[in-house]
């Protein structure tokens, strides 16, 4: 793999986006009906990184608050392994990035946050397509237990929105009278917010929540119990699945000064091999979100790969620091759809 930095960060889609994609979708549809996509799939052998998050029945990722980027039932995510399997090769990540010429195509399966979820409900469909998977791990999240401040955010202010300082607090936010009580018209507006708190500085973000719960009385406790602990993570690379980093704190690494940039990928990678004992070679960037500095410190940090999400197929000049991956959930991964979006990447 040559250099080629691309160093352009991604973001899970908008409402608006969403609904520009639905005619998309019903192209997609059609082209599928027709073996269209498959043919296009088959000719090409390209190699694929798919990057899931969150697998949860949907009224668990109701209650969740999740957002719909990342969350996927577990029977979509069977339908995707199930057609990986029946066009080209399921593989574990390392094989999938090492081969020269395939047969057909190959997919290689990543999670990311190690979400607790994984366990109940993606390990039993991975383990009936007979698929090993690769699980990038935030370190402190797993060694405090403590969930990603975006998720805790969502789940606690959800519930203050729908309990009895909801009116008041979507008058805070100025979202429409009409949304009170209403989960599912609340959530994108809650979602929105989360994104424009990501970009503030860290201080002014942990202020700002901090000033929200103290207004309308939400507990600040830590959630727990979202998140993998070390032994489940040792028991899934005792069990053959790739276990990588995903920072130590979750932070978005754009914007970031060299020496904590360092810290995050360094001490992470640390962390990971000590807990796991086995060489820890891949790095998953937080949020899909770099910039050149990060994206350049990966390989120096003793990594040989560093991973985002970014739509397009692993090729012979793909960045070893910057490997794209396809996100996969219930917002973006109808299978016909899926297959459009991997020959879109094949004819570019």
């Amino acid at each position: 793999m040559q250099p080629s930095v691309d160093p352009i960060p991604t973001r899970a889609p908008s409402s608006a986006q969403s609904a520009r994609r639905r005619p998309v979708e019903v192209a997609a549809g059609v082209l599928d009906s027709l073996g269209l996509l498959n043919g296009v799939l088959r000719i090409a052998r390209g190699r694929y990184i798919m990057a899931y998050h969150r697998v949860l029945p949907p009224a668990e990722a109701q209650a969740e608050w999740c957002h719909p980027a990342i969350w996927i039932r577990p029977k979509t995510l069977d339908e995707h392994l199930g057609f990986f399997s029946d066009i080209g090769r399921l593989v574990p990540l390392h094989e999938l990035l090492e081969a020269d010429d395939a047969d057909g195509p190959l997919f290689a399966i990543t999670f990311d946050d190690a979400w607790i979820d994984n366990l109940t409900y993606a390990i039993p469909v991975l383990d009936a397509h007979g698929a090993k998977a690769t699980f990038f791990v935030p370190t402190d999240a797993v060694s405090t237990g403590r969930l990603f401040w975006t998720e805790e955010l969502a789940l606690k202010i959800g519930a203050a929105l729908l309990g009895p300082r909801g009116e008041a607090l979507i008058a805070h936010f100025g979202w429409p009278p009409e949304t009170c009580g209403q989960g599912n018209a609340l959530l994108p507006r809650l979602m929105e917010f989360i994104e424009q708190l990501k970009e503030l500085p860290l201080a002014e973000r942990e202020h700002s929540i901090e000033r929200l719960y103290a207004q309308f009385g939400i507990p600040t406790s830590p959630v727990q119990g979202r998140v993998m602990t070390w032994d489940q993570i040792r028991s899934l690379s005792a069990q053959g699945h790739t276990i990588g980093s995903h920072s130590k704190t979750h932070l978005i690494l754009r914007n970031v000064d060299v020496a904590r940039v360092d810290e995050e990928l360094v001490e992470s990678r640390r962390i990971v091999e000590e807990q796991i004992g086995r060489p820890v070679d891949c790095f998953c960037f937080p949020n899909a979100r770099y910039d050149a500095v990060s994206s350049e410190r990966v390989l120096a940090a003793g990594y040989r790969y560093g991973f985002r999400i970014h739509n397009l197929k692993v090729t012979r000049t793909t960045h070893r620091a910057l490997i794209p991956r396809f996100s996969a959930s219930e917002a973006n991964a109808t299978l016909p759809f899926l297959k459009l979006r991997f020959a879109r990447a094949c004819l570019t």
